[in-house]
């Protein structure tokens, strides 16, 4: 699991849409086309989040690690975390 201080992360609206896509499995080229952006400036937009992240936990951060550092963040839920019955 990644843990990653919030208060560390300054993420652009425009980094926070390609991170969302990118954690929902899209790749470049489909990333491009749901933001009206060309496939080459998508595949920057992945770089600049992986050159971001990468200082933060110490390791060049692959897709699925996005995904943990999305988790991290609060930007997306992990639905197959178990409820607490007693909450």
């Amino acid at each position: 699991m990644i843990y990653i201080d919030p208060k560390d992360v300054k993420l652009s609206p425009r980094q926070k849409q390609v991170l969302l896509l990118l954690v929902q499995g899209l790749i470049d080229k489909e990333v491009g086309a749901k933001l009206g952006i060309d496939e080459g400036t998508a595949n920057t937009h992945r770089k600049g989040l992986i050159d971001k992240f990468w200082p933060l936990v110490g390791f060049r951060p692959t897709i699925p690690d996005l995904v943990q550092i999305a988790l991290a963040l609060g930007y997306i839920k992990n639905k197959f975390e178990k409820k607490n019955p007693l909450r």
